[in-house]
């Protein structure tokens, strides 16, 4: 078996993060793009009532740790118990959180600009769907 797990074995947290650097452009875009949509989906009501008001970046920043810190969680967590067997479910916890914590701090400029491309994005989809929305109370209203 020649998974990712098995190329590398990280020991220390600093090798963990470095190895498992997913953080990549393609992520980005989609982490962005899925943010935009959440808050379409949290919102639509108001998109569609017209008074829907856009995050500001710090909004938008949090949303995308969470989303970074669940994704990572999902990805790290199997990794720590793997290299740090002899923990128990609290220290395993510590552990990925200081994982998180130095990832965050390393990665803080792709944060905010993951947040500024999920600000765009969102802006283009309220402005499409508002413009749906317009032609369709257009043509079925008169």
């Amino acid at each position: 078996m020649t998974g990712k797990d098995d190329m590398f074995p990280p020991q220390t947290p600093s090798k963990i993060i470095e190895y498992y650097g997913y953080f990549e452009e393609y992520t980005l875009k989609n982490l962005a793009r899925k943010c935009a949509i959440l808050v379409i989906s949290n919102n639509y009501n108001y998109i569609c009532q017209e008074s829907f008001s856009m995050p500001n970046h710090d909004e938008m920043k949090k949303m995308v740790m969470d989303e970074m810190k669940q994704s990572f969680d999902e990805q790290i967590v199997p990794l720590v118990e793997k290299n740090y067997p002899h923990l128990n479910d609290d220290e395993l916890e510590d552990k990925v959180a200081e994982l998180e914590d130095l990832y965050e701090k390393e990665h803080e400029d792709l944060v905010k600009s993951t947040a500024v491309a999920a600000i765009k994005e969102l802006k283009m989809r309220v402005r499409g769907l508002s413009k749906e929305l317009k032609a369709l109370k257009k043509k079925y209203t008169v």
